[in-house]
């Protein structure tokens, strides 16, 4: 989408990420089916091809994270840079099935026993992790008692597990290195395949090591926690250098020193675009939130992330109703103090 001068507007950038995400994946798969070497049996063939997929799009779920914040004008939001970085990982688990089901048809002489421990490693590591991510949506009391324990793991649980992920997809790129005979016998293809091992398992690499030391950070100070209610607080920010730039409605992920091992999580600013001081409202929805709306006080140290999200009120119309219930008013109130009495 552009406007009347041909410049993409915000909706039209929107579309870029996802548009690059599916023809990517159709073109690699193409490129397989192209680049065919003679006298694979079809059978397995398919398989390998399902499996090369299945890398492909597990690496574009850690490339996809990893480019958080620069990647999220083409998605039109962080929100949505997640739903593809959750879905191109759950696309990628159950191409798996094919892949497992097609490669035994025509059992290959060349196979190695280090090749088949790879995959069973990486298989088995993201089972875990994408069943762990699902848990919670689940019926937990049809399940049994594994995914149970899983539903009601807590939050900083599951995110230090989830970190693995990039050594699990590293363990299947290995793998399809080792025993996919297709590779053995196209040069493109293997050219193509570690290309996508690399951006892969580098992406995450970034994102795990060079990530907290590149992408801009900065540093505050706790002025005040006002408590609005029961659970809910406002934690009053007093910037130490430089103060962040936002557009109202975005939210920012920030640290507090000391408290949860420094961990990085989400918080909404309901402070204007124009003040010093930088509010963020806390709702006590969980373990995390719950021990920082009562731990936190002045005095304490703080770094922000950010700024992150699309929700902006100047994508609408100029006349507006603005709904909201609960913490969700947060960005509102973000938003009130642009518009002139």
């Amino acid at each position: 989408m552009t406007d009347r001068a041909g410049v993409p507007t915000r909706a039209g950038w929107a579309l870029l990420g996802p548009a690059t995400v599916v023809a990517t994946a159709v073109g690699y798969g193409a490129l397989w089916l192209a680049e065919r070497p003679a006298g694979q049996p079809t059978g397995r063939f398919l398989g390998e091809v399902a499996g090369a997929e299945a890398i492909f799009l597990l690496s574009c779920s850690l490339v996809l994270i990893a480019l958080v914040p620069y990647g999220e004008r083409w998605f039109g939001g962080f929100d949505r840079v997640v739903v593809w970085h959750r879905g191109t990982a759950i696309v990628g688990l159950l191409l798996v099935v094919p892949h497992l089901a097609l490669v035994t048809s025509s059992p290959d002489p060349n196979e190695t026993g280090l090749g088949h421990a790879l995959g069973d490693v990486a298989l088995l590591g993201l089972l875990v992790l994408i069943l762990w991510a699902l848990a919670p949506r689940l019926r937990a009391a049809r399940w049994p008692g594994p995914v149970r324990a899983l539903a009601r793991a807590t939050y900083e649980h599951w995110l230090g597990a989830h970190r693995l992920t990039g050594l699990f997809v590293a363990a299947a790129v290995t793998h399809g290195a080792i025993v996919d005979p297709v590779l053995r016998h196209s040069s493109v293809l293997r050219v193509a395949f570690v290309l996508v091992g690399i951006a892969g398992v580098g992406a995450y690499a970034y994102r795990e090591l060079l990530a907290p030391h590149v992408v801009p950070a900065y540093d505050y100070t706790v002025r005040a926690v006002r408590r609005l209610g029961e659970r809910t607080a406002e934690i009053d920010l007093e910037p130490v250098g430089d103060r962040l730039a936002f557009r109202p409605g975005q939210f920012v992920m920030a640290t507090f020193a000391g408290f949860a091992a420094g961990q990085r999580h989400p918080f909404s600013i309901s402070s204007g675009a124009g003040d010093r001081r930088l509010d963020l409202t806390v709702k006590a929805a969980g373990d995390y939130t719950g021990r920082l709306v009562e731990s936190l006080h002045p005095g304490d140290a703080a770094r922000v992330l950010g700024p992150f999200g699309g929700f902006d009120y100047r994508d609408g119309g100029g006349r507006q109703i603005w709904i909201a219930g609960g913490i969700g008013v947060t960005p509102f109130l973000s938003m009130a103090p642009s518009f002139a009495v």
